[in-house]
């Protein structure tokens, strides 16, 4: 909006000017060339509008106080050609980083956002590109640990109410797990690239192991190897009284024989 560095607007025109702020120069930092890099592989479509400005009854104004009509011709014009084009994209899927995002996700990526805009200071782009590489990464953690307890669950599910894992077994199901994890983790598009999400993500799903679902099982263990102690012990009580009993009487047939 405002734009006044010449009399073309609308799409075409913004396409033009966008591919000028898009191209690398060689005299940029590294940085801003990475910054434009991870841009452009992040979006699948990028588009720019150039509008004039509303006109000076509008930017004069008090909320309240200027109308539709108050607007310059122009300005009307061009942003007749604008709303319909967003409007309809509304529509579509929302991508961030080249993937779908989920109701849940997109709540999250809300909240991200909306800290950064809290202060009332308008954050510089970079802030918001940050903000979006912790989002990405925080929604690919998300993922991946979801599929951790998913998995762990749907093995905990085959388990019989008496039934529990050995050890090495316990083991063995969770490193196959967590490998699977990691892969959906580094196969989820990110902006960016932040290694203590990963690392986050090994700790935390061994913890949830140790914890949780180890801890879990051990009691399983301990339940029912206790239960079979006393069915075992039960077991020896009455095969002794069965013997002491089958004694007293082969010794009452032995008295019975010398009377």
């Amino acid at each position: 909006r405002d734009w006044q560095n010449g009399d073309d607007f609308g799409f075409e025109a913004g396409r033009r000017h966008l591919d000028e702020l898009m191209m690398a120069q060689a005299s940029a930092d590294e940085s801003m060339q990475n910054f434009r890099r991870d841009i452009q592989w992040s979006f699948t479509d990028i588009k720019c509008a150039l509008l004039p400005s509303p006109g000076s009854k509008i930017c004069r104004g008090s909320e309240g106080n200027v109308t539709v009509n108050d607007m310059d011709p122009e300005f009307q014009v061009q942003l007749g050609k604008l709303v319909p084009h967003l409007i309809g994209n509304l529509l579509r899927p929302k991508e961030i980083g080249g993937k779908q995002i989920t109701g849940a996700e997109f709540l999250d990526f809300f909240k991200t956002y909306a800290k950064i805009f809290a202060s009332g200071v308008v954050p510089e782009p970079k802030s918001i590109f940050d903000a979006t590489v912790e989002a990405t990464h925080q929604s690919a953690l998300k993922t991946s640990l979801d599929h951790f307890d998913s998995a762990m669950k749907s093995n905990f599910a085959t388990l019989g109410e008496r039934e529990f894992f050995e050890e090495h077994t316990m083991r063995n199901m969770h490193e196959e797990i967590l490998s699977n994890s990691v892969k959906i983790f580094n196969e989820t598009k990110k902006m960016g690239n932040l290694p203590k999400y990963l690392d986050f993500l090994k700790d935390e799903s061994k913890a949830r192991f140790e914890e949780g679902y180890l801890k879990d099982n051990r009691n399983r263990m301990t339940i029912e190897l206790t239960r079979r102690e006393k069915e075992e012990a039960e077991r020896l009580r009455i095969e002794q009284e069965q013997r002491a009993k089958e004694e007293m009487e082969r010794q009452e047939r032995e008295k019975e024989a010398l009377r």
